[in-house]
């Protein structure tokens, strides 16, 4: 098999955007959120429950030199990239989601327990996918994770070195104040041998169970403040401020920490240390052979050593989340049994588009786990909510869309994926019809906000598709008929959606080119294809001069009165679908110009690579597809071509087939299909079937 990790950047997007000068069409794009990647290198495995990484306090996976940031150019947290220990469990490319893990925070020192959890320059680092090394101070830590624990190991340059471990710690900096920290409550700390300490604690009010070992301890303390305790057992909470932990005395130069944590309780999470019998090498070997039979499920032949490095980086910062927690509980959904639960999924209007669609053309056993983790909460809450995470609290972010984990369950079905089936969509998109926070949708036929109303009516749609195949016609009609309220959010007249509504991260020109499954219709209602190709034309830029972009941190006035109404340049998720409307106007040529230029100037490698918040692997997935020429339409059995940009491509798919993609007269000037064939019938439209693509087969582009 081939080294696919060899070809990934841990480090790709981890820093300020640093991407080409942009030219043509592209310079007209405007940047409406942040100018960073906020990607993390931590060892983490594909959907893995764990990441360990190392840990400064900064924004926003507690990585890194940047402060708090939502648009323009990102503050420096430190002039220098620093760090203060090893941290466990992180957000992966978002921005202000509010709550930032960074669990059990484990710093090396000497001396007193006052010189724990210093700051140090990081003097060198470096990594791969399940791999992490930095060297600081007198110090070095090396972190590897397995499917349930963490793993660090740490060489000091002095014999009888310490390792102190911060129970309390929850979030980023606290000079960033309190919305980006939280405060562990009710802890409880047992000292259960001189190499092995337990604790439980409420982390964003979910009990969490941690077991963290230390291999080449001596002796080991509890402490509170700065005091080392001689108590075995204590209480404390850390809503009074204090920190509290554990500390190892370390017998020679080199220590190694194993960490788990459980939902269920110290009995399973010590279970899961007894379990790993492994060295850390061995663990190490693993999580490589893991990540490169992962991203092995797209053999992509593409120009070059440096197209290969941002391809696969992005690939695997594609792969990191939705967290897959099997066989533990929180928030009242049941584990066990059949109903597993995806325990983090954290930004699911980001992923829904691209994200999810990937996973379950890709991955059998964790695209079912994932869906079906997602029927578990649907029993529970009536609903799936778009924020579900490591916190007991399913209302977070709800303004930012409705009903699109039934979509991305529709995804998971027209993709073969086990343990979804159309009753399970129809039972949960009734119920979210019921649920008293839609009713404005039912009663009045739109929602406050107008992309709440296209959300919903496009999840009636889907449904009545499947409605209609299960024979039930009462429920179509009536699923038909909510469709059509999608009218409500439209101004016809202009083309565009209605003034009357705010809309999240953009305005009313960033939604109005979504590739829904009334487009057509809603083209031929606004005056036909030649007046919207015209809105498109002005969206994208097409003549436009260069834009302006924010170069100032924070900087919401400027944009409120300087942005254009224009493409926000896969900088952030609304719009990035949009390059697709074209295909609606029969200008495949002008979407494959705008898909060009966002590959050539929007992503390059190292850790200002990316254009924005990747947001839990959103942006990197739409580049993976735009990258192949084929791009899902979420909610709809549709793939749409594009302009491929890989010479050869070899999908593995959950099916158990391989579906290839076959470039003829590839060149980076040639960005545009003149003819394209799925085993061997012509695609005239420039489309085809998920449920095709799923069968395996060829799929053959040539290019002009």
């Amino acid at each position: 098999m081939r080294r696919f990790c060899s070809y990934v950047d841990i480090f790709q997007g981890c820093g300020e955007t640093d991407l080409p000068a942009p030219h043509g069409i592209a310079a007209s794009w405007y940047f409406r959120k942040a100018q960073c990647g906020n990607t993390s290198p931590a060892a983490v495995l594909p959907f893995g429950r764990l990441s360990c990484g190392a840990y400064s306090g900064a924004y926003p996976t507690g990585y890194g030199n940047l402060a708090p940031n939502s648009c323009g150019k990102p503050r420096k947290f430190t002039e220098k990239r620093m760090i203060k220990g090893v941290a466990h469990l992180s957000q992966t490319g978002t921005g202000a989601i509010g709550f930032y893990y960074n669990y059990a925070l484990t710093s090396p020192f000497y001396g007193h327990l006052s010189e724990a959890f210093s700051l140090y320059d990081i003097e060198s680092e470096s990594g791969s996918p399940g791999y992490y090394r930095a060297k600081f101070g007198d110090f070095s830590a090396e972190t590897t994770v397995s499917g349930k624990i963490a793993c660090h190991r740490y060489s000091f340059g002095e014999r009888h070195g310490r390792i102190a471990v911060d129970f309390s710690n929850d979030g980023l900096d606290r000079s960033f104040g309190e919305k980006y920290f939280g405060y562990v409550s009710a802890a409880e700390l047992k000292k259960v041998s001189e190499s092995e300490v337990l604790m439980s604690g409420d982390f964003q009010n979910v009990r969490l169970y941690f077991c963290v070992r230390a291999a080449g301890s001596k002796s080991s303390h509890l402490w509170q403040g700065t005091e080392e305790l001689g108590e075995n057992e204590i209480r404390a909470d850390g809503k009074d401020g204090s920190r509290f932990g554990a500390v190892f005395d370390i017998c020679g130069k080199t220590a190694e920490i194993r960490l788990a944590v459980s939902t269920r309780g110290y009995v399973e999470a010590q279970g899961q240390l007894d379990a790993e019998k492994r060295g850390f090498d061995d663990i190490r070997n693993s999580a490589d052979e893991i990540w490169n039979s992962a991203l092995s499920r797209i053999d992509a032949e593409l120009c070059d050593d440096a197209a290969r490095t941002v391809f696969y980086s992005n690939l695997y910062h594609s792969l990191i989340k939705p967290s897959v927690w099997s066989g533990e509980s929180i928030a009242r959904v049941p584990s066990g049994g059949d109903m597993a639960l995806c325990i983090d999924y954290a930004t699911l209007w980001d992923q829904y588009k691209t994200l999810f669609p990937l996973i379950f053309t890709l991955f059998q056993r964790e695209g079912s786990e994932l869906a079906r983790g997602l029927l578990s909460i649907a029993h529970v809450f009536g609903y799936i909510p778009v924020c579900f995470a490591l916190k007991d609290d399913p209302t977070v972010e709800r303004r930012q869309a409705r009903m699109i984990g039934d979509m991305v369950l529709y995804d998971a079905l027209v993709r073969g994926i086990d343990g979804i089936c159309a009753s399970d969509i129809l039972r949960n998109v009734e119920n979210e019809l019921s649920n008293p926070m839609y009713a404005d949708f039912v009663q009045n036929g739109k929602c406050e906000l107008a992309t709440h109303t296209l959300d919903m009516a496009d999840a009636c749609a889907m449904a009545a598709e499947l409605a209609f195949e299960d024979g039930d016609a009462m429920l179509f009609e009536r699923l038909l008929s909510l469709a059509e309220n999608y009218k409500n959010a439209c101004d016809f007249e202009s083309g565009l959606l209605t003034d009357k509504s705010w809309y999240y991260e953009g305005n009313k020109w960033n939604y109005s080119f979504r590739p829904m499954r009334a487009l057509e219709r809603r083209i031929a209602l606004c005056g036909g294809k030649k007046k919207f190709e015209g809105l498109l034309d002005r969206f994208f830029g097409y003549g436009a001069d260069a834009a302006i972009q924010p170069t100032e941190p924070d900087c919401y006035e400027f944009i409120e009165e300087t942005a254009p109404d224009r493409f926000e340049g896969f900088n952030n998720e609304p719009d990035m679908e949009t390059p697709y409307a074209y295909l609606y106007c029969d200008r495949r040529d002008k979407a494959c110009k705008v898909i060009d230029a966002g590959l050539k100037y929007m992503f390059c490698s190292g850790e200002g690579g990316l254009p924005g918040n990747n947001d839990s692997g959103g942006l990197s997935s739409c580049y993976i597809w735009n990258m192949l020429g084929i791009f899902p339409l979420t909610g709809q059995n549709v793939m749409l071509i594009g302009s491929p940009h890989v010479k050869h491509a070899v999908l593995r798919l959950s099916s158990g087939r391989e579906f290839v993609i076959s470039v003829k007269n590839f060149s980076s000037e040639r960005i545009y299909v003149k003819k394209a064939a799925l085993c061997g019938r012509e695609l005239t439209d420039f489309r085809f079937s998920v449920s095709e693509m799923m069968q395996g087969g060829v799929l053959e582009l040539e290019m002009q």
